[in-house]
């Protein structure tokens, strides 16, 4: 469709409605594509070759080991650490004092560093 694109420029030179013929162009490219998928499809159709089914057979490719099992009753969870909730600068400050934390106790952290 870019190619069209860029050649129908070249239609306005010879007194065609470029809009036009690229409509016109563009719809028999359309009509080439559709029937290039037919013909394709009953191509494709003719070459299929049918087979019998045939049972499948499976080998066992991996051995089973009893140490995955083990492992996991020996390995102990620890514990979750749930970390300090962080006071955010909008957020009431932690003192008491109904004021937001960073017009009251972020200012006096800041001085102690």
């Amino acid at each position: 469709m870019d190619d069209l694109k860029q050649g129908i420029g070249l239609r306005a030179y010879g007194q065609h409605d470029p809009v036009v013929a690229y409509k016109e162009e563009g719809y028999e490219m359309f009509q080439a594509m559709i029937e290039a998928i037919r013909h394709e499809t009953v191509r494709r159709m003719f070459l299929v070759q049918v087979r019998p089914q045939q049972e499948i057979k499976r080998e066992k490719v991996a051995k089973e080991t009893g140490t995955a099992a083990a492992t996991k009753s020996q390995v102990k969870k620890q514990p979750l650490r749930t970390a300090a909730k962080k006071v955010g600068p909008n957020d009431p400050c932690p003192c008491g004092s109904g004021k937001k934390y960073k017009k009251c106790c972020m200012q006096k952290e800041k001085m102690e560093q």
